[in-house]
């Protein structure tokens, strides 16, 4: 195979292509720069031995340069399967924070995705005037088993329990 970039590595064998390693305490990491900006960042796989940060792999915003941009983690994924953005140490499955809540303990019942702020904070869901938005419940009997949906056309709120629709909130209304 002719390379398409300055550094290229074929193989149809394996997945294991290339490989880095490092033998330092704290892991090894593969890093992008580039020179005329001066931002570099850095994906380590972290090997810092009893920490709490220990067999994750980090993503790294190791040199700012021109954007303006602080510098450190920015995203984590765990050696449990766990993913960070903006946090090291996610408590849920997805734990995007964008500000500290303070000393905060997710309930295990329902820490799948966390989403962490120090003030007003939300999440969006964004579709076309002409459609609904939904945040459905389901189950093994119902994948639409309750919801909580809102109708553009006709500025709607809906709320559905046990597979009927029980509660209506019109504008104006």
């Amino acid at each position: 195979n002719a390379p398409a970039a300055m550094f290229e590595v074929f193989d149809s064998t394996t997945w294991d292509t290339a490989h880095f390693s490092s033998s330092t305490g704290t892991g090894g990491g593969l890093s992008l720069e580039s020179t005329n900006t001066g931002v570099r960042w850095s994906l380590i796989a972290q090997g810092t031995a009893g920490s709490a940060n220990d067999n994750n792999l980090g993503f790294h915003l190791t040199t700012a340069g021109t954007s303006g941009s602080s510098t450190g983690y920015k995203m984590v994924m765990t050696h449990d399967g766990r993913f960070g953005i903006g946090d090291m140490s996610p408590l849920g499955k997805l734990h995007v924070k964008d500000g500290d809540a303070g000393s905060i303990t997710a309930n295990s019942a329902h820490d799948t995705v966390i989403v962490e702020g120090s003030g007003n904070t939300g999440i969006n869901i964004f579709s076309p005037n002409t459609s609904y938005q939904y945040l459905a419940f389901g189950d093994t009997e119902g994948s639409n088993s309750g919801y909580v949906r809102y109708q553009h056309s006709n500025n709607q709120m809906v709320l559905r329990a046990g597979g009927q629709d029980t509660l209506y909130v019109n504008e104006n209304k």
